[in-house]
């Protein structure tokens, strides 16, 4: 038994040091990394477009347009969630209004929550909702909580 217990201490060391050395020969040989985008809000999810362009879902910062008592606290509505488009160095906004939900300070935010884009460059965003009952939010956000969406630029 002692030398079945030997025998897989061994292993088990030469696989750690065999990963050690392999991290470590990748870290010298570790491509750099590069800010594309500053001054994001809440951001959640990224995709990159055939064309090598970058898209961000930003969840936004909730806001003081309707607040609702939920188990998890107080959630407060606004609409500043949105898809920013990152190309060449420049950031643009590609869709915006989207609402966003989350604690009065904007903290815990939901909202534009995923982006992906089809082959075709077709966008799609995803929004999250506020709480199991988006409707308490009122009709604009009932519109748009726990849905896919395409996003056309505006």
């Amino acid at each position: 038994m002692r030398k079945h217990v030997a025998w897989a201490t061994a292993v088990a060391a030469l696989a750690v040091l065999g990963l050690t050395a392999s991290m470590a020969a990748g870290s010298s040989a570790a491509g750099s990394v590069r800010v594309i985008a500053t001054g994001l809000n809440n951001p959640r999810g990224v995709a990159v477009a055939p064309d090598g362009t970058v898209f961000v879902a930003q969840a936004g910062a909730g806001g003081r347009f309707k607040c609702q008592k939920t188990p998890e606290g107080d959630q407060c509505v606004g609409f500043t969630g949105s898809i920013d488009r990152v190309a060449n160095g420049v950031r643009t906004r590609y869709g915006a209004g989207f609402f966003s939900g989350g604690d009065r300070d904007g903290s815990f935010s939901v909202g534009m929550d995923g982006v992906a884009v089809a082959p075709d460059g077709t966008v799609y965003g995803i929004e999250s909702t506020p709480s199991l009952h988006p409707q308490a939010f009122g009709p604009e956000v009932t519109a748009q909580g726990g849905f896919v969406f395409r996003v056309d630029r505006g």
